[in-house]
């Protein structure tokens, strides 16, 4: 018997979509930006996000809305692409009640984009294989402005097949592809060390501001320092954009959060020394009730206004 990474698959063309039906499941600040570009290579796009904000203005833009995630499945006929915030969300779009697995065509290819733990990556994606279906991890980085500029980077791992069924969907997307490994949850390992090295820059740049104010130093032209000198960084260089997606609510600081605890809890199964990563979420600690948040105990589900950002 084929496995599902090897089944045949017919990417099936729609006339007034030439590049066919990808489904979208999440249209918040990263999968809104996705489906607009989608749109604009061609792509017919459904979609599903609870949030009726998000929905109406998906609508607005031609985007087909749908029920559930089972709905998006049965239409998409070049892939799915999960962009949900957690993992209990991916769960639930993929492999719950009304999910992915329920009403997907056998061999779809399903684009598991959310930032996920490698081990929780692997378990998702070995149920979407027994569901006949072809999984890949996608994680992505680039921040909304990145989604809605088209300039993501990807770093993809799964069967050689299915990245290639789905690279013109990824070229629509992004700027920067990386195929890094057939394991499927590579891509994780991936996209959690791209997080570390990011949040530790935010950091640095946070406390460097604090001391630059405490000289009465111009923050606009101490950041401009920063980037013509050994302090130059991607946050620095973005220095505006991540204090924006950071700032107020704290919903660009929850997903360090996520994200950094999924990496220590991947290095604890590991048995994998990483201090940094410890030192670092520590610092949030500190960082997170700057902005007049409580930190969030592990475990605890952190209130978010937008239910799939």
């Amino acid at each position: 018997m084929s496995s599902p990474a090897s089944l045949p698959y017919e990417n099936t063309a729609h006339e007034n979509s030439p590049q066919g039906v990808a489904g979208i499941l999440g249209l918040g600040d990263m999968g809104a930006g996705m489906a607009q570009n989608l749109v604009g290579a061609g792509y017919e796009i459904v979609a599903f996000d609870p949030s009726p904000a998000a929905s109406q203005a998906a609508a607005e833009i031609g985007i087909r809305m749908v029920t559930s995630p089972a709905e998006v499945a049965a239409a998409a006929t070049s892939a799915v692409i999960c962009v949900v915030r957690t993992e209990d969300q991916a769960n639930s779009a993929l492999l719950g009640a009304d999910g992915v697995a329920r009403g997907a065509k056998a061999g779809l290819p399903v684009l598991i984009a959310s930032t996920l733990s490698p081990s929780a990556t692997s378990t998702i994606g070995a149920q979407l294989e027994e569901a006949g279906l072809r999984p890949l991890s996608a994680a992505l980085s680039g921040g909304p402005w990145g989604s809605r500029a088209g300039t993501l980077t990807f770093m993809v791992s799964g069967h050689p097949s299915a990245v290639m069924a789905v690279e013109p969907l990824l070229d629509a997307m992004g700027s920067r592809t990386y195929v890094v490994s057939e394991r499927l949850e590579a891509a994780q390992a991936a996209k959690l060390g791209v997080q570390l090295i990011y949040g530790v820059n935010m950091f640095g740049i946070f406390e460097a501001l604090r001391l630059g104010a405490a000289f009465d130093l111009d923050q606009a032209q101490l950041t401009e320092i920063f980037t013509h000198s050994v302090g130059d960084s991607w946050v620095a260089r973005n220095w505006d954009h991540v204090r924006d997606w950071w700032e107020g609510d704290g919903n660009g600081l929850d997903i360090l959060v996520k994200d950094m605890r999924a990496t220590l809890a991947e290095a604890d199964h590991m048995a994998l020394s990483l201090p940094v990563t410890h030192l670092s979420f520590d610092l949030m600690r500190s960082v997170w009730p700057a902005f007049g948040h409580t930190m969030p105990p592990p475990g605890a589900e952190i209130e978010d206004p937008v239910p799939w950002a």
